[in-house]
């Protein structure tokens, strides 16, 4: 039971792994097909570039975490409390990205249906 403690937490980060790569392409999307021309559309560019950013942070702050808990980094004071911290700070970034900056996903699904 011993390599289902350690696989687990490498499926967890792989499947934010997955889910950075498809923002990324999401957001690439959107900067190519909206136009810059209303605040909401603004608001979707830098929304979503936001998301990309604190996810990309999220999942490196987890690599950094896993790294921490299987000692491959020697833990100097403060080491894994600033990870899981800065994971924290991540993860309450993509919330406020995701539902106070961006508007609602109904106006994307036009544009990925027409293309």
């Amino acid at each position: 039971m011993e390599w289902l403690v350690n696989i687990m937490p490498i499926l967890f980060i792989a499947g934010f792994a997955y889910e950075l790569i498809v923002q990324i392409k999401k957001s690439l999307f959107i900067v190519k097909s909206v136009p810059w021309d209303t605040t909401s559309n603004k608001r979707a560019v830098f929304g979503n570039h936001l998301y990309t950013l604190t996810l990309a942070g999220f999942v490196l702050s987890l690599i950094v975490n896993l790294l921490v808990f299987n000692q491959y980094i020697q833990q100097p004071q403060g080491t894994a409390n600033a990870a899981s911290l800065s994971a924290f700070v991540c993860l309450l970034g993509m919330f406020i990205a995701k539902l106070g900056i961006m508007p609602k996903e109904q106006d994307f699904k036009a544009l990925s249906s027409s293309k």
